[in-house]
């Protein structure tokens, strides 16, 4: 449990106290994939008459697990959402969190982030045997709406079996 450990709850403080839930999810990105783009972590709730009311609401915290040592950091910006506007309009602080295995990186859940290409020499580059891994936890004082709502069940189609050869009879 995420917010039992003890550094990450005195980090939190009395915040644990409202916490009302947690999503979560891993994340992997090849060589071949482009860096996660920048983005608010946000929950949309659309409103009963029409889909352009919408009330977004963001996570109290976001959290990053690295779980491997490759890839390019991910970027924390000063900059929060207001009105589709991002405030203040240039950021005047950024926080860089480098993959480094086990590492956990907890920020503001309401403030810009992304992923950025690994810089040379300072980062290790990301291969097929080593991809840039993390778990993703967003901590939440009100359930998100998603959670509210039954998962849809999507079908999973299993490719065919491999074909089987007959052992020679001896």
């Amino acid at each position: 449990r995420l917010v039992q450990l003890p550094d990450v709850q005195r980090r939190l403080g009395a915040e644990t106290a409202s916490l009302a839930g947690v999503e979560w999810w891993l994340q992997e990105q090849d060589p071949d994939d482009e860096p996660k783009g920048l983005h608010t972590d946000k929950d949309v709730t659309f409103g009963a008459e029409e889909e352009s009311s919408c009330i977004e609401r963001c996570p109290f915290v976001s959290s990053v697990l690295y779980l491997s040592d490759t890839g390019g950091p991910t970027a924390v910006f000063d900059q929060r959402k207001r009105d589709s506007t991002l405030w203040p309009r240039v950021p005047t602080a950024v926080t860089l969190g480098f993959p480094r295995r086990g590492q956990l990186l907890l920020f503001d859940g309401a403030l810009l982030h992304g992923v950025l290409h690994p810089p040379p020499g300072v980062a290790r580059a990301l291969s097929s045997e080593q991809p840039r891994r993390t778990l993703l936890v967003n901590l939440w004082r009100d359930e998100p709406a998603a959670a509210r709502e039954p998962a849809a069940q999507q079908p999973v189609e299993l490719p065919p079996p491999p074909p089987t050869t007959a052992a020679p009879a001896v």
